[in-house]
């Protein structure tokens, strides 16, 4: 294979290099509908660029795997995206949270037979807000239009609610919104 001058192979190290993967991830993701043989090829790569040192690379590759939204490749997804909730790193966990919401959009009855959901609640514990507010994002699409989940939004309780304005200060705009519109 290819090595850069920095010897980190086809891929290499450097921000450079991630760019360059940003961009075949894209046109991955562009092309995935058209061409679904390329993206069953390339879902190898990905899986294993869920698994790199790089949280960015690590975000990326997560994200382009759940975009791909092939149900030739629901399999591949799910034990990345379960690996990447628990990523010691926020934008890996925003972005896992993001997938499971394409992962529903793709295959609802996965989501709830893997547990996605309950998962999800316990993260709205987690010390980022911008996970926490993914979460309650993607909890209340969820819910408000999965028949079998309620149709009424996530649901909240006095503990819930106290936990989310004790921690108004951790989240940006976005974030505030979500927690203010429960």
């Amino acid at each position: 294979g290819a090595t850069t001058a920095r010897g980190g192979g086809a891929w290499g190290g450097g921000a450079g290099d991630l760019v360059v993967k940003k961009m075949v991830y894209l046109y991955l993701v562009a092309y995935a509908r058209d061409h679904p043989e390329m993206a069953l090829m390339c879902v190898n790569t990905l899986h294993r660029d869920c698994n790199d040192q790089d949280p960015m690379v690590r975000g990326l590759a997560l994200r382009s795997l759940c975009s791909l939204q092939l149900p030739s490749i629901v399999e591949y997804v799910s034990e990345p995206l379960r690996k990447s909730l628990n990523d010691g790193n926020s934008y890996v966990r925003k972005t896992g949270v993001m997938g499971v919401l394409k992962l529903h959009t793709l295959n609802p009855e996965m989501v709830r037979e893997s547990n996605l959901i309950e998962l999800l609640y316990n993260m709205i514990q987690d010390a980022d807000g911008g996970v926490v507010a993914n979460c309650i994002m993607v909890l209340n699409e969820i819910m408000l239009n999965d028949p079998s989940e309620g149709c009424g939004g996530m649901a909240i309780n006095q503990p819930l609610v106290h936990h989310l304005l004790g921690r108004l200060n951790d989240f940006n705009e976005w974030g505030l919104h979500q927690v203010l519109e429960l």
